[in-house]
């Protein structure tokens, strides 16, 4: 029981943590975006000045009167806003890159696992003896009943999978992101109960197995949901 508990700690650090990650990941990036948004050509470097005045997350850096590299250590700088300078100090050029994708990599952690968990699922509905995995491991090959709920869990992850894509602009499939992040956020708390239950389940093969796997999908999940209004203005 005490190792239960300090399992449920641990998730709910990590839970607070991805939260806060990565609201200041995609706020980071955001900010990043409109500095450069708000520096067309020809902009005085006096208004430059200001406006980089105002972030709040973000570092700059200068490389003699001609450029500055604006980035922020909450995206590990893999976002910058490169703005060039002419002779006359006016603004020649802004730029807006991103060299990693959160949201991305994300997705496709969240495809492969939850490709493995249909996988795993539909060979419980076949009658594979893996129950000792699901369902409080009760059956060891699964009887009508349980075999009809890993049917409907089957349907759960294609849906969850449909939410991911839409909300990450990998593959829209609904060109409705506002209704997908509401069934990712319930998403996110199925699988954060998952998480719990699991760690209280009978059989060890389901704690050792199952465990990490929904906690890891309320993890990823929470990233997908943060990069919702970011990439409604920054794109992947």
């Amino acid at each position: 029981m005490s190792s239960n508990k300090l399992n449920i700690a641990l998730f709910a650090v990590l839970f607070v943590l991805a939260n806060i990650g990565s609201l200041y990941w995609f706020e980071s990036q955001k900010e990043l975006y409109i500095v450069c948004d708000m520096l067309p050509e020809g902009t005085d470097i006096s208004e430059v000045n200001r406006l980089l005045g105002t972030t709040e997350l973000s570092s700059i850096e200068t490389d003699g009167d001609r450029y500055i590299d604006v980035s922020s250590i909450y995206s590990m700088k893999t976002a910058t806003c490169m703005i060039n300078l002419d002779e006359a100090g006016l603004v020649s050029s802004s730029v807006f890159e991103k060299t990693f994708s959160l949201s991305v990599t994300t997705t496709y952690i969240i495809i492969a696992f939850s490709g493995l968990m249909i996988i795993f699922q539909f060979m419980l509905v076949l009658g594979y003896p893996l129950g000792e995995y699901a369902w409080g491991g009760k059956q060891k090959k699964l009887s009508g009943t349980y075999r009809i709920g890993s049917v409907l869990a089957i349907f759960v992850y294609l849906f969850y999978l449909i939410f991911v894509l839409e909300v990450s602009r990998v593959y829209p499939l609904l060109n409705d992101p506002g209704t997908a992040n509401i069934g990712l956020i319930i998403m996110m708390v199925v699988f954060s109960i998952s998480t719990i239950a699991n760690l209280f389940s009978a059989s060890e093969k389901e704690r050792v197995v199952m465990t990490p796997i929904a906690a890891l999908f309320s993890l990823c999940t929470v990233v997908i949901i943060y990069s919702n209004s970011a990439l409604a203005l920054v794109g992947q």
